[in-house]
């Protein structure tokens, strides 16, 4: 699913690289909250934000939607994932 998706996955596990090597892709730039937005939105597409901003609902505000919302656009243009990237940028509109 997620090859299908993202032309980096695809390309990093295609055998050439070293993430294919060493069955690993580091994302020094995402968090797994994020990465764990973006693998339920491959199942769902939906987003589901309440898998990484603060549960308490008094707690989570506007600022901590758009602050995922941002780290989330990061990593699916990291990942060439366009269908992700434009429903984290319907989100913020």
């Amino acid at each position: 699913l997620i090859l299908k998706s993202s032309n980096f996955f695809a390309i990093a596990t295609n055998g050439r690289w070293k993430e294919s090597e060493d069955s690993c892709v580091y994302l020094a730039e995402s968090t797994p909250e994020i990465f764990n937005l973006y693998l339920n939105y491959l199942y769902t597409h939906i987003l589901h934000l309440d898998l990484c901003v603060p549960s308490t609902s008094s707690n989570t505000t506007v600022v901590d939607e758009c602050e995922a919302l941002v780290k989330g656009f990061r990593l699916g243009d990291f990942v060439q994932d366009t269908s992700f990237t434009d429903m984290v940028t319907d989100s913020l509109l």
